[in-house]
């Protein structure tokens, strides 16, 4: 079932399309769309390539602003035409959804969404947060001066699946000396995830420090600037790479397994998420499945977590990172997938 934001129909029910008929319904029915939600199928429908136009235009948007309408009738407000528009547009949309309902990275994407958006407001440092403004640092809240209004995300903006704020705070973006105006908040880190994911899915489990290990495996120097810079420079193809490091990582195999799963210019990542390849070829496809993966097995790897220690409370995840408060312990690792990743933990 496809039920329509109630924002669009002016109503408490939701105007909802079996596939056959139409209902009026308490809640959302499976899926949505007309608004953000986690159940919205919009950006779901984008990451597949389909071209989803806005149901209502910008004009009677606008209208809707100037009228002061939180939740304005556009049937009522455009007439009769609107609502065919609306009933020929439903089923188109959900016509479309049919052919990816079943596809392997629905069910994983609706069930890490509907774990983002449990994210929760973070409680506000007002002390911090006055100070910050006094200096005019570059930070903008919406606050009722006890909480920061909640963070949500969509993943259909960028192409490797990497999270952007729709609503909320720019945590994405804000500086990391800026994030302790959440109050009395830790923050776990997956360690150097996108390398060890690699390795992990390689079936090569690393203990300890991955830049020792690298260093030592591919005779390296033991700077660990040097070998930083080396294992990011041979991931992703630049100028510098290390012979031994894409030895040590077998990126030429893998350059070779991705290129052969590229269909018509998309590669699915590790869950089967649909990338857009460009024609691109060689160590950029695999910066591209790689990154992708990686931002899909660290929102896992937080839901997983989070869901299994209700105590904590998280709030905003930034990258690999995720800001979240609750007292208690934290682990040395998380699992994903049968697969270890070391994380740290730190006050924000």
């Amino acid at each position: 079932m496809l039920s329509i934001c109630n924002k669009i129909t002016g109503t408490d029910s939701y105007l909802t399309w079996t596939g056959s008929t139409w209902s009026w319904r308490q809640e959302v029915q499976n899926y949505l769309f007309g608004c953000p939600h986690s159940r919205s199928i919009e950006p779901l429908l984008k990451i597949h390539g389909y071209d989803v136009q806005p149901l209502v235009e910008k004009k009677y948007l606008r209208m809707a602003t100037e009228l002061k309408l939180k939740q304005a009738n556009f049937i009522g407000l455009i007439g009769p035409k609107f609502k065919e528009h609306l009933a020929t547009y439903t089923q188109e949309m959900w016509g479309n959804f049919e052919k990816i309902k079943d596809h392997k990275y629905t069910q994983f994407y609706f069930d890490t969404n509907d774990w983002l958006w449990t994210l929760q407001p973070a409680p506000l440092d007002y002390t911090r947060y006055s100070g910050l403004k006094k200096i005019n640092a570059p930070i903008k809240i919406r606050t009722d001066g006890e909480v920061i209004q909640t963070v949500r995300y969509v993943r259909s903006k960028i192409k490797t699946g990497r999270l952007s704020v729709i609503s909320g705070p720019q945590v994405m973006t804000m500086k990391a000396e800026y994030r302790n105006v959440a109050k009395g908040c830790r923050q776990i880190d997956f360690s150097s995830m996108e390398p060890r994911f690699l390795l992990n899915v390689s079936g090569k489990h690393v203990d300890g420090d991955l830049y020792e290990w690298v260093a030592k495996e591919a005779g390296l120097s033991d700077d660990r600037t040097h070998t930083k810079i080396a294992i990011i420079s041979s991931l992703y193809g630049s100028a510098r790479q290390i012979p031994a490091v894409t030895k040590l990582f077998a990126l030429g195999e893998w350059e070779k397994q991705l290129e052969a799963n590229v269909v018509d210019n998309v590669i699915e990542n590790y869950y089967g998420r649909p990338i857009q390849t460009e024609g691109v070829k060689g160590r950029h496809l695999l910066s591209l499945w790689l990154q992708s993966s990686a931002a899909d097995a660290a929102i896992k790897g937080f839901a997983d977590f989070f869901r299994a220690n209700t105590h904590l409370k998280p709030h905003w995840v930034i990258h690999d990172a995720c800001v979240f408060s609750g007292e208690g312990n934290v682990p040395n690792e998380i699992i994903i997938d049968d697969m270890k990743f070391p994380i740290t933990c730190e006050d924000v």
